[in-house]
């Protein structure tokens, strides 16, 4: 029997408030994050998920107040999130109008003095210019102070949750790290499948390179997704290089720009 060796890693697996698991594949390079926007009391969440995955996130930062800062630093979150969709006391998500507030602006403070990336996922385009202007003008001791950790490309399909080019490049100016999501609502194909993440890949590869790819898959975030496990991606991974891609940028896409991050920190 062909044995497939499983080699991804994952920047953005939510950890379920209900079922409370995340897992699907190596748990050892997936990020469980924490989406708090629904929650009544994010902090006793936060608590209980410490123990659930090796490295942890936070999906909108909208609760935190100054008194809250200490439990997020035990929580020790590779990066988090200032928003989700819509705007917040912070800043302005994907759906809304809104901008970087100075609450903001002492958050991202906090974030950086704890070397926690800041996730411009669920921003609108107005606050991930305005966030990406503010990490400019302080000194960051993060190795990858922005981040985006699911997300599909603009230049592909227009989406309020898509990057454009310039958010991207902004993102590589920073040394950050982006990861490739597998909703199809972000592919513009509600039956997107294999050959949607390819041209998503391809899109993210002629016009940027293969070092600040990698994969964010949102397992758990939507109700369907282009590809439904990690051995899946595998196969893709193994079929680009069958196909001609390099093998090295398709275990650095794959695994490696994500493992690099989990542990580099």
């Amino acid at each position: 029997m062909h044995i497939i060796i499983i080699m991804i890693a994952d920047l953005h697996n939510d950890i379920l408030v209900k079922k409370e698991q995340f897992y699907r594949g190596n748990k050892n390079a997936v990020v469980g994050a924490v989406w708090t926007s629904k929650m009544d009391n994010p902090l006793e969440f936060l608590k209980r998920a410490k123990d659930m995955a090796k490295y942890r996130a936070i999906e909108d930062l909208g609760f935190i107040r100054r008194t809250d800062f200490p439990a997020i630093a035990d929580f020790a979150p590779l990066y988090a999130s200032l928003t989700w969709n819509e705007t917040n006391a912070l800043a302005g998500g994907a759906f809304s109008d809104g901008h970087l507030t100075n609450r903001g602006r002492e958050v991202i403070d906090f974030l950086v003095m704890n070397r926690i990336s800041i996730d411009s996922a669920h921003l609108n385009e107005r606050s991930f210019f305005e966030v990406s202007e503010y990490l400019y003008t302080i000194s960051t001791n993060i190795l990858y102070p922005l981040i985006c950790s699911h997300t599909c490309f603009d230049g592909i399909f227009k989406h309020k949750r898509n990057l454009k080019d310039g958010q991207i490049k902004t993102i590589i100016d920073f040394n950050g790290i982006i990861g490739l999501t597998l909703v199809p609502e972000f592919m513009g194909n509600k039956n997107a499948d294999k050959d949607d993440v390819i041209r998503q890949i391809e899109y993210f590869l002629e016009k940027f390179g293969h070092e600040n790819l990698g994969i964010g898959t949102d397992f758990f975030g939507a109700d369907r997704l282009a590809i439904a496990s990690y051995r899946e991606l595998e196969k893709l991974k193994n079929r680009l290089v069958k196909t001609g891609l390099c093998e090295k940028k398709m275990t650095a896409i794959f695994y490696g720009n994500a493992a690099r991050f989990l542990n580099g920190r």
